[in-house]
């Protein structure tokens, strides 16, 4: 099962099960190929193993017609590294005769046409994205002619990764204080971006905490956003010209408000944009260029409240009115992404079944999808349910592989003990997967999506009334197990993860640990 593609072909994640990520030390390893049907053109398979690389050679034929020596056939294949033992790419060269093309074929994927190169060879890649794909996997190679098929070879090439889930990097510093990490970002594929809020002399203030893709940082890699201003940091995006946004909570003459602010590493943030009072913003999405917005609600006429966008112009109020009613419904945007449209998820609170009795209003979760150069919204609100739940709100939101909406979703009765699930919207709102989750595992507070093909989830587990676990699941969807889990707890404390990033070859994790401090992990996928 993996997520396997060549050049730029992948496979959709549903074919895509998983290709690990980084390692430790790499031994050559024999490999084997297998039998050619037949026994002629690609026959019996020599394997000459060298450092980091397998080659697999096609033994001659004694097939002397001319239909078989003209034939198209492989005659060798070569994997690098063999074996991978880190996420990353295999170098796959396939040296042929008579052979106009060659596709390549693993485990159950589409075939995948290899890129002609000289000499009689063909190349591609193979992605390894995850520990859970560890072991000998097979390639199937069949070379073609511009009228006819050759025998098919097939070789085998070996992935050993560090297990899935597993612990690359656990640090909780007390070089700057307590405090927690709200958000991560990663820039450049080549550096981690950290943004949440410390406790400096006593009053909350915004930070940025830089560090590698190994997790070293040096004293220059920490920055207070603003240090004269009390703030809570809540989200963070990356721009596709390094820049950084933030969007937090600040303090000013006595009055809470909302800010966006900008910059780039090493430079004084300048504010983009600013609130105004009752406005509360609790997500980012961006849509790439200077197209970023925050989302979360503010009030409407009368006591109620709408979902709400705000760019770095105008902004716009979305108001739920299943009944043709202004203003029914109180509504909140949670978090929101970009597709080709944009995405929001929320709750809108009210009275929703009018035919069953019911004190008093209640919450249930949304996706609202809109086309933005249109200004309309299309509202999909959840129903009673599942089972006895009356209550529902959306606590997070990631676009997987396909398209579709992977959203963190609480739950609970009219007396409410969240409970936590795993939901999946196609386009168009409609519900197509639903996972629970454990009793003890509260609602999620951040989804990513993987290459590997599954969704990840950062949460806390409940250890008893006073202590949790700061805990990381990954998820395929369709199955309710995990894929693989990571927990952490050194002591009887409170642990949270409440945010996360994927890169190639790690999942990084952030949050906070039992005795306070911003924590963060980097975990192999």
């Amino acid at each position: 099962m993996a997520l396997l593609h060549a050049g730029c072909v992948q496979a959709a994640y549903d074919e895509a099960r998983a290709l690990p990520v980084t390692s430790s030390s790499s031994t050559a390893q024999e490999s084997t190929a297998g039998w050619v049907p037949g026994g002629t053109a690609g026959g019996p398979v020599e394997t000459v193993t060298g450092a980091g690389s397998t080659t697999e050679v096609a033994s001659s034929s004694s097939a002397t017609t001319d239909e078989l020596a003209t034939a198209p056939a492989v005659l060798a294949v070569v994997f690098s590294p063999e074996p991978i033992t880190a996420a990353g790419m295999i170098a796959v060269e396939v040296t042929a005769e008579h052979a106009a093309g060659v596709a390549m074929q693993l485990d159950d994927a589409a075939p995948i046409e290899l890129s002609p190169a000289p000499m009689g060879k063909f190349v591609g890649e193979i992605s390894v994205e995850t520990g859970l794909a560890n072991g000998m996997h097979a390639a199937t190679f069949v070379p073609r002619s511009d009228d006819s098929v050759g025998e098919p070879m097939t070789g085998h090439y070996t992935i050993a990764l560090p297990s899935p889930g597993s612990e690359a990097l656990w640090d909780a510093p007390p070089d700057f204080g307590k405090g927690q990490i709200a958000a991560i970002e990663v820039l450049d594929e080549a550096e981690v971006i950290a943004f949440g809020t410390l406790q400096v002399n006593g009053a909350p203030r915004c930070f940025l905490h830089r560090r590698d893709l190994h997790g070293q940082y040096s004293d220059d890699d920490f920055a207070l956003v603003d240090a004269d201003t009390n703030c809570a940091a809540i989200d963070l995006v990356i721009g596709e010209d390094a820049s950084i946004w933030m969007l937090m909570a600040v303090i000013e003459n006595g009055e809470t408000r909302w800010r966006l602010m900008r910059t780039t590493w090493g430079a004084a943030p300048v504010v983009a944009r600013t609130g105004l009072a009752g406005e509360v913003a609790l997500a980012l999405a961006y849509g790439g260029g200077e197209k970023v917005v925050a989302c979360g609600t503010g009030p409407s006429p009368g006591m109620s409240r709408d979902a709400r966008i705000w760019g770095l112009g105008e902004s716009q109020a979305f108001d739920y009115a299943p009944n043709g009613k202004a203003n029914e419904f109180a509504e909140t945007v949670r978090d929101c992404k970009y597709t080709d449209r944009l995405v929001m998820v929320g709750e809108a609170n009210g009275f929703h079944d009018e035919e069953v009795f019911q004190l008093p209003a209640r919450d249930r979760m949304f996706v609202l999808e809109t086309e933005l150069e249109t200004k309309d919204g299309a509202w999909h609100v959840a129903e009673l349910g599942p089972g006895t739940n009356t209550q529902s709100r959306a606590t997070a939101l990631v676009i997987d592989a396909v398209g579709r909406y992977v959203i963190g979703v609480s739950t609970c009765m009219d007396l409410c003990q969240p409970a936590g699930e795993l939901r999946i919207y196609e386009p168009g709102g409609k519900l197509v997967e639903l996972t629970p989750l454990p009793a003890d595992v509260m609602p999620p507070r951040e989804i990513a999506w993987s290459p590997a093909g599954y969704m990840v989830m950062a949460s806390v587990r409940r250890v008893g009334d006073d202590y949790t676990e700061f805990l990381v699941q990954a998820f395929y969807p369709g199955e309710f197990d995990p894929a693989w889990s990571y927990d952490k707890a050194t002591a009887a404390a409170l642990y949270q993860a409440s945010a996360l990033a994927i890169t190639s070859g790690m999942v990084i994790a952030g949050g906070r640990d039992g005795d306070g401090y911003p924590a963060i992990a980097y975990l192999y996928p």
